[in-house]
């Protein structure tokens, strides 16, 4: 990418913690070696009351960083709405506890887009990144553009997978360049965005119902979407997603997720990755369902991958439609049960 002649705006790197021990190193030394100027960046930490060494290893790294306890340990989201109110920089990136930023002019390239368009209202990278020695769950999600395969389809999933070359998502492409695509959404129509090194113009955040007890990532993009802010950046880049150590671990995380954001906070949701109302909706997840059960349809789509990039994670696929299915359901019986016992 051409070196940005334009004033540097002031960023404020947000991480939500919460025993992070395994990653959050290597986020911080992925951050150090930017060469974003070092005045023009603060790093905001919420922490969620980390008992394991993720607050020593923050302690002994040589940047300067800002922590802060949230009121909100068992709601990530929330955290974000704390580091939100907290935050000094005219650009936010969250930059997510397992999000390592892949090169030294990574964070130049993304905020250069913020200082041409006065329109655009975020950024994020193009895919997630790929590298061989990745475990196969972290390079499988990172050849298929998706952390869950019901987002993707659902069609809403916002990152490329390797199986295509060009955009192929929701949004119309306005403008392009060798370094990006800037990409107008309709409320109709719109993508998962807001996490995995998600960044956003302060003031336009502000204008959404971005306080912890309603901040939700997909949310605050939709609401600014309704408001007429929705052009955003895709960098043609990448974000390195080290988000799986298992896949029971990936599993029981995503039930977690279920219960805690679409029961405890159902009636505060704006965006519906899942929209019942939808005939759309409705009609795709039948076929997901459909799919992961007779995986005929995974196993084709891995087949074309592997022709596409050669690599045996495409044939997590089938086996991960399966399971993320299964863990689904146990998450809606759970739900079930419990109000059915009140």
């Amino acid at each position: 990418m051409k070196r940005n002649t334009k004033p540097y705006p002031t960023v404020t790197l947000i991480i939500i913690t919460k025993n992070v021990q395994r990653t959050i190193g290597t986020v911080l030394k992925s951050i150090q070696m930017q060469k974003y100027p070092k005045n023009k960046v603060d790093i905001l930490v919420i922490d969620g009351g980390s008992t394991d060494g993720t607050l020593d290893i923050i302690k002994v790294s040589k940047q300067d960083i800002t922590v802060v306890q949230s009121i909100y340990p068992n709601d990530p989201e929330a955290c974000r709405g704390v580091g939100l109110q907290y935050a000094k920089g005219d650009v936010i990136g969250f930059i997510d506890s397992d999000n390592y930023l892949p090169h030294n002019h990574w964070l130049e390239n993304i905020i250069v887009p913020f200082t041409i368009h006065k329109e655009v209202v975020g950024a994020q990278a193009l895919r997630y990144g790929y590298r061989k020695r990745d475990s196969a769950l972290n390079r499988y999600f990172a050849l298929v553009g998706s952390g869950d395969p019901v987002g993707f389809y659902l069609k809403k999933a916002d990152r490329l997978s390797y199986l295509y070359d060009r955009w192929n998502l929701y949004g119309k492409i306005v403008h392009e360049t060798n370094a990006y695509y800037l990409i107008q959404f309709t409320p109709d129509n719109f993508p998962t965005l807001g996490s995995n090194a998600f960044f956003a113009r302060k003031r336009l955040l502000k204008k959404a119902k971005s306080d912890p007890l309603h901040y939700f990532h997909i949310d605050v993009p939709l609401d600014l979407a309704l408001l007429g802010y929705n052009t955003y950046a895709i960098i043609k880049d990448e974000i390195i997603h080290d988000t799986a150590v298992s896949l029971y671990a990936f599993l029981k995380k995503r039930v977690i997720y279920m219960r805690l954001h679409y029961d405890k906070r159902a009636a505060d949701r704006r965006y519906k990755v899942f929209d019942p109302s939808s005939i759309n909706d409705r009609f795709n997840l039948l076929l997901f369902i459909f799919f992961s059960v007779t995986i005929f349809q995974p196993l084709f789509f891995s087949i074309r991958g592997y022709i596409k990039k050669r690599d045996i994670a495409w044939f997590l696929h089938p086996i991960f439609c399966l399971s993320i299915t299964g863990a689904y359901a146990i998450a809606i019986l759970f739900r079930y049960g419990v109000k059915r016992k009140i």
